[in-house]
Parts: C-alpha cells; structure tokens; sequence
C-alpha cells in the first residue's frame, strides 16, 4: 500500500498506532517503530521526499465495550513507551512522531473508569482551577495532582484490571446489550 502511494506521487503517509492495550510487550512497542522505518525506507525507493507522521495515542479501556474489565497503563508506563518509540526515531529525518499527551490520557482513564467518588475529584481539581483541560495550552496537571493528593483519590484501584462478577459503577445503565456478550467478546 505505502509504495503504490509514494510511486502515484504522495509525499507523505500517516500511520496511526494504539499503546497499552492488553497483551503488549516492549516487542509490540518496537514493532511500530520498524513499520513506520520499513514505510519510509520504501517511500524513500519511489519518492525521496518521502515522509511518515506516526501518530500514536494511549488506550483507554471505556464502559461498554469488551474492554471495560482491562487495565489502563498508568502515566509513567505510558511515559516509557512513547520514550520508546521516541528514542528510535529521534535522529531520522523523514518521521514525524506525534503522540496524545500522558497526562491527557490520564485523565480520560480517571474519569471514564470511575465510579461517583470522581465527582469530588472533578470538583476539587475545579475548585483548585482547572478549567477547558482537554485543551493542552490550558491543563494544568499540577492542580489534578493536587486533587488526588487531597482526597487521597486511588488512581490505582481505578487503573486495575476489574473482575467479571465485580460491579461496575456504569453497570446500571441499560444499553440494549448483555454484558455476558461483552464478556465472551473480550
């Protein structure tokens, strides 16, 4: 695919990548880094200005779906893979390596993972001033940081992996669907 797209002209091709789902080893975190280099080496043969832009993002694990009993990586695992994959492309003109912010990743697993307690977490962290969080230029990380510390919030428990007979906090909206079915999915 990538050398019929650089032979027809193209200067580029963006490749889009998962960290953290269950099961991944260093091997899987690696294997992004020799796609994108083997991409470019191949572009590289049609078109010399061959580029990549790797975009990689951090899985959260949501409510309603077969993932919903994994485990989210914390913040300082998500640092080490992208440091990872960073580390291999440093120093090679020709990829881009772009990556969600761990912080922001963090968030969207505290809050999309928890039960109501969050809302004292979400409260606190406004009373302390946070505001449009979801906007890089405006997180201030510190302030959640201080929230947790506040309420001695266990980012731990929330992060872990969950048991099938474990209530879950969404477990009583009903979408339609059984969660025995996610189960065998997952």
């Amino acid at each position: 695919m990538s050398a019929a797209t650089f032979a027809k002209g193209w200067d580029r091709v963006k490749l889009y990548f998962m960290i953290g789902l269950p099961t991944e080893r260093d091997d899987d975190i690696h294997a992004i880094a020799d796609l994108t280099l083997r991409t470019l080496d191949v572009g590289k043969e049609h078109n010399r200005r061959a580029k990549v832009n790797t975009g990689v993002s951090t899985f959260v694990p949501k409510p309603f779906t077969p993932f919903q009993w994994a485990a989210q990586i914390d913040l300082g695992e998500t640092e080490r893979r992208q440091d990872l994959l960073s580390a291999r492309f440093r120093d090679v003109p020709g990829v881009k390596f772009g990556r969600h912010e761990p912080q922001t990743t963090f968030l969207e697993g505290l809050v999309s993972r928890a039960d109501r307690r969050a809302g004292d977490l979400l409260e606190r962290a406004w009373e302390l001033g946070c505001r449009f969080d979801a906007w890089d230029e405006h997180l201030r990380f510190d302030l959640w940081q201080q929230a947790i510390e506040d309420l001695d919030y266990d980012v731990a428990f929330e992060f872990r992996e969950r048991a099938l007979d474990e209530r879950l906090p969404w477990d009583h909206i009903d979408i339609g669907m059984k969660p025995e079915w996610l189960w065998d999915d997952w």
